[in-house]
């Protein structure tokens, strides 16, 4: 449907959001790993992922000649409940958010770029790496600041 060139949207980017269910593997296996379909879409995914996942780094780049059996498709783990698994991030934003009440956060966007997630047979995810962006506030009233949580990494 989103490739139908009939519709008003076509040619326009599409952006989804959801929940920590359509983080899992049946919703995003059926849009990305499924089919060859949705390639080139301008289809952007915004899900929320649940503190328990493990994703994967993509792995280290092999020199010279690749060894013989299957490629390697997942790098270390990332695992959501251990910051110590994370490495440093690619890139990383600043910004101040201010409440319908009027206090003032600054907020830090974190973002780990080509992570991948596990598939399974007939959804292979490992083609289809992401970027995972981790939010965190930080109360400026507060003395010294402290870091709060402002969303779910």
């Amino acid at each position: 449907m989103l490739a139908d060139q009939s519709l008003s949207f076509a040619g326009e980017l599409k952006v989804l959001v959801g929940d920590s269910d359509y983080s899992k593997l049946p919703f995003l296996g059926t849009v990305y790993g499924g089919t060859k379909q949705n390639e080139g879409d301008d289809l952007v995914t915004i899900v929320r992922a649940a503190n328990n996942r493990t994703f994967y780094h993509s792995p280290p780049e092999l020199e010279g000649k690749r060894p013989v059996g299957h490629p390697t498709w997942y790098g270390p783990p990332f695992r959501l409940s251990d910051p110590e698994t994370w490495g440093q991030a690619d890139e990383e934003e600043w910004a101040t958010w201010t409440t319908h009440r009027g206090k003032s956060y600054r907020v830090q966007l974190q973002g780990w770029h080509n992570l991948k997630m596990r598939g399974k047979q007939g959804y292979s995810m490992h083609e289809h790496p992401f970027t995972l962006v981790g939010p965190w506030c930080w109360m400026r009233w507060a003395a010294p600041a402290t870091n709060v949580r402002c969303g779910s990494l």
